[in-house]
């Protein structure tokens, strides 16, 4: 099943770039984020998928890796580039950069985890940040990070992946909520300058709050919001 998606495309250079290889360092999955106003519906809402926190932060465990491989995939088969996983990186100087246990710890009571495909490549200090922009695109430590990285692993390109559930809204008293799947690319040359941000996300779906299977219904929409963002990042890239 999937859900109608939309996706926006941000760079610098209209004309687009030439790219022969992406370097794929990191696909990750963010917290579940949970509205906070209005303050009273929004709280009686959270505490449905708060108390089924464990479980939809299982289902997004067995789905990180798949998403690495559709992600691939799609890239490959419409941009005609070669996308390389941080998983085969063999310079020993990668060593330093990966993940242990596949996720990185991060402020969040209930959706501590920001989860990493295998051999995933971490450049951020995730802090309180909840933004994705503010984490990965208005961040000068990333381009100090990701310049860095570039240079002792010797990569032209860095790209990052980062999808997370989100819930939009709630209606009054918290009964119901909207919920969609947001996926954003980042693609950096090797000193750190950012050369577009792809941003898509899923038509929101109306729950409960309590149903595992709503979770698992959007997260299960990755490969159609892949594939639209590829066709739409394949004008960029020459």
């Amino acid at each position: 099943m999937s859900c109608t998606s939309k996706v926006y495309v941000h760079t610098d250079y209209p004309n687009g770039f030439g790219v022969d290889t992406l370097n794929l360092t990191a696909t990750m999955i963010g917290p579940l984020q949970l509205p906070v106003l209005p303050l009273i519906d929004a709280s009686i809402f959270n505490d449905k998928p708060n108390s089924i926190a464990s479980d939809i932060i299982t289902e997004e465990q067995k789905v990180i890796d798949d998403y690495q491989s559709i992600l691939i995939q799609s890239l490959e088969q419409n941009l005609h580039v070669k996308v390389i996983p941080s998983s085969k990186f063999s310079s020993e100087s990668a060593n330093e950069f990966m993940v242990r246990d596949g996720a990185v710890q991060v402020a969040n009571n209930n959706f501590p985890l920001v989860l990493f495909s295998q051999g995933g490549i971490n450049v951020v200090d995730f802090g309180k940040k909840k933004d994705p922009y503010d984490i990965f695109k208005d961040n000068p430590e990333i381009n100090k990070n990701i310049a860095k990285l570039a240079n002792e692993l010797h990569l032209k390109t860095v790209l990052l992946s980062f999808n997370q559930l989100i819930v939009t809204g709630v209606n009054m008293l918290g009964i119901y909520g909207t919920l969609r799947l947001e996926s954003y690319l980042y693609l950096f040359n090797k000193d750190g300058k950012l050369l577009i941000d792809v941003f898509g996300k899923t038509k929101s779906t109306h729950i409960n709050g309590k149903e595992l299977s709503d979770y698992k219904f959007q997260l299960d929409s990755f490969r159609d919001l892949a594939e639209q963002m590829s066709i739409e990042v394949k004008p960029y890239i020459k």
